[in-house]
């Protein structure tokens, strides 16, 4: 099988140039001689469906593709080494229509294109979180036209963002590695006017910044975005609140672990560390009207040398976080959306040839 080493969403190296990434080398995956529990956790107890894939798009012009939403029509795709950053699919065909984002700083350009937002009630919109560049551009991937003339959104913040969504045409929301609040809320000029939600639990000796950087999560909204769920990468928790800031519930999905870090230092700030017997979570999740799918691998990255981060297992919750249901999808993959009537699932995959699948739900989730 050939490998392929993965950037996106293997996990934040805290710094404040919010820039370094922790990275894997790829290996084979190994259970042997562990020290640290399973490789992956077992799911008999759970009970899965298994779920058959249709290739939609498959191409070598992919290199890195990790971070996946449906516009409209379209599938699109952020692709972490490649010239133009994104690809837009149809998700009927399967054609490629175009490829648009260039590299760079400026207008319009990306420097590390981190995640997508479809523009609510647009069938052409999306909006492209830019980590390195701590930014937010709306683009219509309905055109090839030059994006220097998009909107762009500057968050201003002094904690790491790490995946902002807009709540309304006017409030954006995003978690973080902040000191205070576990959610940030900005304007719609980018501007941080408060917080929501607490800082992760923990020892008081641990400051809130590396605590946030363990409980890291991705923020999914209700496609009618009145509710968002936070699915944690590496526990087995999720969390979900209204738009206006309230809790609904902190809840454990079927197979809950917390995660495995210890706190160190560097010339500037106390850190995160994590070590082989790190396990992964949720490392993405999706919202249709009645479910969030949460993609869940339950891996170690001792057990699956640079294969960790990614996942085979799709755990599905109502809104109120009642657990529905375990999908087992046949491909490791890296990154899930879902059409709000939760009848096709998209995932993106590395191996043997970066692709785009599709899961056809409609036997298994009613």
């Amino acid at each position: 099988m050939q490998c392929r080493c993965t950037l996106r969403r293997v996990g934040l190296a805290w710094s404040l140039s919010l820039l370094a990434l922790l990275t894997h080398a790829c290996g084979s995956e190994s259970t042997s001689g562990l020290r640290y529990g399973p490789a992956e956790l077992d799911h008999a107890a759970v009970g899965v469906i298994d779920v058959k894939s249709r290739t939609l798009f498959e191409s070598d012009t992919l290199a890195l593709p990790s971070d996946i939403a449906l516009v409209g029509d379209n599938v699109v795709v952020i692709d972490n080494a490649n010239e133009p950053a994104l690809f837009v699919v149809d998700r009927t065909s399967g054609e490629l229509l175009r490829a648009i984002g260039r590299r760079g700083d400026g207008p319009g350009e990306f420097r590390q294109p981190w995640t997508l937002d479809a523009v609510s009630g647009s069938t052409s919109e999306v909006w492209v979180y830019d980590l390195g560049l701590g930014r937010l551009t709306k683009l219509d991937v309905t055109t090839s036209e030059d994006a220097a003339s998009s909107r762009i959104v500057n968050l201003g913040s002094n904690g790491a963002t790490t995946g902002p969504i807009w709540t309304d045409a006017n409030t954006i929301v995003s978690l973080g590695l902040f000191a205070t609040g576990r959610l940030a809320v900005f304007n719609v000029d980018g501007e941080r006017t408060g917080t929501f939600g607490v800082v992760p639990l923990g020892p008081s000796t641990v400051p809130a910044t590396v605590k946030q950087h363990a409980y890291q999560a991705t923020l999914v909204p209700h496609p009618e975005r009145h509710l968002m769920a936070a699915v944690t990468r590496h526990a087995g928790r999720i969390e979900l609140y209204r738009s206006d800031g309230s809790t609904v519930a902190m809840l454990d999905g079927p197979l809950p672990f917390e995660p495995r870090y210890t706190v160190g230092s560097n010339a500037r700030a106390a850190v995160l560390r994590t070590g082989d017997d790190l396990r992964f979570g949720y490392i993405d999740g999706a919202g249709s009207n009645k479910y969030i799918f949460a993609l869940f691998s339950g891996r170690t990255r001792e057990g699956f040398p640079g294969r960790a981060n990614f996942a085979r297992f799709v755990h599905v919750f109502d809104w109120k976080g009642t657990f529905q249901k375990a999908l087992r999808l046949d491909h490791d993959v890296l990154s899930i959306a879902i059409d709000r009537g939760s009848t096709t699932l998209y995932a993106v995959t590395h191996d043997p040839t970066p692709a785009i699948l599709s899961y056809s739900l409609s036997m298994f989730v009613p």
